[in-house]
């Protein structure tokens, strides 16, 4: 029974540590990217665009820069 409790009491105590974190609000950016169409591959430049903005997006929130 003390056993129970204890595991309650424990789950109860994480969860509320945790409550902040999950609570975060989130950030909304808004972030362009560019891309050349190479050889009328519109599809390929939509992806590279999307992918720099994307880029943009994160380096924007987390403050630094992402590569690769």
């Amino acid at each position: 029974m003390r056993s129970k409790w204890m595991q309650r009491g424990s789950l109860v105590l994480l969860l509320a540590l945790c409550l902040p974190y999950l609570a975060r609000a989130a950030e909304e950016v808004e972030a362009t990217g560019e891309a050349a169409i190479v050889d009328g591959d519109e599809p390929a430049a939509k992806e590279k665009a999307r992918n720099a903005a994307l880029r943009l997006a994160v380096e924007m929130v987390a403050g630094t820069i992402v590569s690769g």
